[in-house]
């Protein structure tokens, strides 16, 4: 027989993973963005250039899929 705790732990894990790999696909759709931001952080050490970098290349990243 299973227990209602067993369910609860079952639910959760299974929560869990969607919120990982919901996570990972949203990271994975702003793979562009990040890779820009990272460059331009590299090239000039500001984290806010770098910033800027990762809304504007996400935006327009957007922008292109979505048409």
């Amino acid at each position: 027989m299973v227990s209602l705790a067993e369910i609860i732990v079952a639910i959760l894990f299974v929560f869990a993973g969607f919120l990982a790999l919901s996570l990972l696909a949203t990271l994975l759709g702003f793979l562009p963005a990040i890779v820009a931001a990272v460059i331009v952080y590299l090239l000039v050490r500001n984290l806010i250039y770098a910033g800027i970098a990762f809304v504007v290349v996400a935006f327009l990243w957007v922008l292109a899929k979505h048409k």
